[in-house]
């Protein structure tokens, strides 16, 4: 009876196999169909959309960047614009001014009067002198008679020793006294000619301080005068400069937006021990628009011995830890492959518009002028040439 059992049973275990194996590849089947399907319509969809074009490359400007073994940059040095010559004209001696005969502005020429004092004190002192002087010509006269007549008496027996000398030596005081009111008379002269002032040189009147009537003290100024002649610039020069100063044609002064051109007149053998500068002191082109007082600036040209290469500002791009980048382009042209590559910079000399570095790019090579902002590392762009 059970073997009969086990018998029945092993047909059923073989038909549930063989269902469970047709069932597990209908449904394998089923999927890969499926799968086909779902590919299929995928396909299609791509197919039906339209194909979109790549970006377009980026265009830059480009210049090449040229070693060199110096820089020349341009120094300034402020100074001011002064005369040759400044003075203010004052009377030696006090008194009343009786004329002055100039003022502001005006063009005066060597040896021009420019005020007179009141001598009449002077004159009446000097009528005085001379009746003192014509008063002891007459002593002097009586002492020379009175001396050559003690003279003959002495010979003669007649007079003592005593009275010759006496007149001898009156005579010789009253010579004495005539010298004296002589020289009275001198200084008498000296002041009436002092009271009148002229112009030492040509110039213009800068102010005039004083006016007629008006009682001055010795050595009150009376007016200011600037001398009529070739502006000068004075200013503070770096010590170093001075080789290049005295050898340099063709210094430059500017002022007010004009450039004037300078001869270097002397250069102290100093150094101001404040400013720590050589004061120099230039020669300017006499020009009608140059004003005394007003502040210049000395354009010095300085060649510096450093291998490096100029660049734009607007190139420049701030690297990593503070460092300074250019962009450069790499590839050759016709290959169509041109990609950006970084170089870092050290800024040499900055100007206002253009910098002088040196870096790692190489002699020659193509420097991304404007806009480096718009690229990254490894970008392929095209190119033009500055210019273009």
């Amino acid at each position: 009876m059970q073997n009969a059992t086990t018998g029945t049973d092993k047909p059923r275990t073989v038909a549930r196999r063989v269902l469970s194996a047709v069932v597990t590849l209908g449904f394998i089947g089923l999927a890969g169909g499926l799968v086909s399907l779902g590919v299929s319509v995928i396909a299609d969809r791509a197919s039906a959309v339209a194909e979109v074009d790549s970006a377009p490359l980026v265009t830059v400007r480009i210049q090449p960047l040229n070693y060199v073994d110096s820089y020349q940059i341009e120094r300034h040095f402020v100074g001011q614009i002064e005369p040759q010559q400044q003075t203010d004209i004052a009377f030696e001696q006090g008194g009343a001014v009786l004329q002055v005969l100039v003022d502001d502005g005006d063009l005066i020429a060597a040896g021009d009067r420019i005020a007179v004092l009141d001598t009449q004190l002077l004159e009446a002192e000097t009528a005085r002198l001379q009746a003192s002087r014509a008063a002891l010509e007459a002593q002097a006269e009586l002492s020379r008679r009175t001396t050559s007549r003690q003279t003959e008496l002495q010979e003669q027996g007649f007079s003592s020793v005593q009275s010759l000398d006496q007149a001898s030596f009156t005579l010789a005081e009253v010579s004495a006294r005539i010298a004296e009111v002589d020289a009275a008379l001198a200084t008498n002269r000296i002041q009436i000619e002092k009271a009148e002032i002229s112009s030492p040189f040509a110039g213009r009147v800068v102010a005039r301080h004083i006016d007629e009537g008006t009682t001055v003290a010795g050595g009150q100024p009376v007016i200011s005068l600037l001398e009529h002649a070739g502006p000068e610039f004075r200013a503070g020069i770096d010590p170093s400069l001075a080789p290049l100063l005295a050898d340099a044609n063709g210094l430059t002064v500017e002022i007010e937006g004009r450039a004037v051109e300078a001869q270097l007149i002397s250069l102290a053998p100093n150094i101001d021990p404040v400013t720590r500068t050589r004061i120099a002191r230039f020669a300017l082109e006499d020009d009608e628009a140059t004003v005394f007082g007003q502040t210049g600036s000395l354009v010095v040209n300085q060649t510096i011995p450093e291998r490096g290469a100029w660049l734009p500002v607007p190139a420049l791009q701030e690297g990593m830890r503070g460092l300074w980048q250019v962009m450069t382009v790499e590839g050759e042209p016709d290959s169509g492959n041109l990609v950006i590559s970084p170089q870092a910079v050290e800024i040499v000399y900055a100007g206002q518009d253009r910098a002088f570095v040196r870096g790692t790019f190489e002699d020659g090579a193509r420097l991304v002028l404007d806009g480096p902002h718009r690229v990254v590392p490894g970008q392929r762009v095209e190119i033009i040439e500055a210019g273009n």
